[in-house]
């Protein structure tokens, strides 16, 4: 095929083309960041940013600790290991043959719907309620959402304890 451009000229053409292309694109980002965000190019470096993150009793002391990491702001969302022990409840009352309430807004009938809880660390609420579910004793990487209104019967200190099999 014949090209009135050379090899090194395509190249190049499309360097260039690259390059503006990516130029204009930084440029619009740049702009909608500046307008709609307060934020220019002035501002750039190693910030914290907003975070969301399970209810792990490690990520929960990081949220609760600004000594250690000023800046960070944050929400832990319930991410139970509780669920287990709520569903082995349920289980129990069906084969009991006792009612259960199920949530008329669920997508299949016959469901119970648990509500996720949040706590942030920029409130005094929120931060009230992460130390709220401080427990003692349990292992950081562990959830501390450890109970479940109306579906668990067991306490924080009781699932501590408990042991596993070969434990």
């Amino acid at each position: 095929m014949t090209t009135p451009l050379t090899e090194a000229e395509y190249a190049a053409g499309l360097a260039l083309y690259s390059l503006t292309k990516t130029a204009l694109a930084m440029g619009a980002i740049s702009f909608t960041a500046l307008v709609f965000y307060g934020f220019g190019l002035g501002e750039v470096g190693w910030g914290l940013v907003p975070i969301v993150g399970a209810d792990l009793g490690a990520f929960v002391g990081q949220l609760l600790n600004p000594t250690d990491y000023p800046g960070l702001e944050g929400v832990a969302v319930t991410n139970t290991a509780a669920v287990g022990g709520a569903g082995i409840n349920l289980a129990l009352k069906l084969l009991n043959g006792e009612t259960v309430t199920t949530d008329p807004s669920a997508s299949q009938p016959n469901t119970v719907l648990l509500v996720p809880v949040g706590a942030d660390n920029t409130t005094d609420e929120g931060k009230a309620k992460l130390q709220s579910w401080q427990v003692d004793g349990l292992d950081p990487l562990w959830p501390l959402g450890l109970q479940i209104d109306g579906w668990t019967t067991y306490t924080p200190e009781q699932a501590v304890a408990c042991k596993g099999p070969g434990e």
